[in-house]
C-alpha cells in the first residue's frame, strides 16, 4: 500500500486549485504537497501515484471548497 499524506484537513495552512494546470497544492507545516485529479480520484505529483481513498476524501473537500468560492483555502468564503 502506499504512503498516506502526512496530512488531515485541519493540518492544511493553505490549499490552491489551478484549474488551468488542473492541480492542487496544499501547503501545510510539513511542506507542501501537489496533486492532480478532481471529484473522488486523485494523484500525487510528480509520479502520479494514487492516492489512497482516505486522502482522496480529504482533497475532494479542499478541491470542492476552492471551486465552489473560487480561490483559495481557507479564507475563500470571507470574500464571497
Amino acid at each position: 500500500m502506499k504512503d498516506q499524506i502526512p496530512f488531515t484537513k485541519e493540518d492544511v495552512i493553505q490549499a490552491i486549485w489551478n484549474g488551468r494546470h488542473e492541480k492542487l497544492t496544499v501547503e501545510t507545516e510539513l511542506g507542501v504537497f501537489e496533486f492532480t485529479g478532481s471529484g473522488t480520484v486523485w494523484y500525487s505529483l510528480p509520479m502520479m501515484d494514487r492516492c489512497p481513498t482516505t486522502d482522496e476524501r480529504v482533497l475532494l473537500e479542499l478541491w470542492k471548497y476552492c471551486k465552489y468560492y473560487g480561490g483559495d483555502y481557507p479564507n475563500a468564503h470571507a470574500k464571497v
